[in-house]
Order: structure tokens, then C-alpha cells, then sequence
């Protein structure tokens, strides 16, 4: 099991380490990452991060709700 780890590991290096061919990627001293890999990178963790903060919104908004809801039953069964 230790060999194949090593043996992916070694793999991954190897894709890493590869040269870029377009762009100026040299001149952001990032010689494997070019410029529109970054930038679509930056959009991908913005919309990662969008999505979270409209899921927490969501789940605050029915939180509510839920807790509107229970205090109404708990008044009713209080009369």
C-alpha cells in the first residue's frame, strides 16, 4: 500500500512540473499556472463561496420560520 502512495505521488509530480506553452506565465513566476487558469480558478472559489452564503441565508430564513412556527403551537397549547 506504501508503494502505490509512492507511485501516485511520483505521478503527480511529474503532471505538475510540466511546462507552459502559452500565456505569460513567466512572467507571473508561475511557470505550470497561466493566467486564465487562474482567473478561472478565482471564479470557481467565487461562485463556491456565493453558493455557500445563499445555502447559510436559505437555512437561516426556514430556521426562522421553524421558530416562528413552534412558538405559535407553544402559545396555542399554553390557552
Amino acid at each position: 500500500m506504501t508503494c502505490r502512495f509512492k507511485w501516485q505521488l511520483a505521478g503527480l509530480l511529474l503532471l505538475a512540473s510540466g511546462n507552459a506553452y502559452a500565456g505569460h506565465a513567466s512572467e507571473m513566476d508561475a511557470p505550470g499556472v497561466m493566467p486564465h487558469e487562474l482567473m478561472a480558478g478565482l471564479v470557481g472559489l467565487a461562485a463556491i463561496l456565493l453558493l455557500a452564503i445563499l445555502t447559510l441565508a436559505w437555512v437561516v430564513w426556514r430556521l426562522r420560520g421553524l421558530d416562528r412556527r413552534l412558538r405559535e403551537l407553544e402559545e396555542n397549547r399554553k390557552d
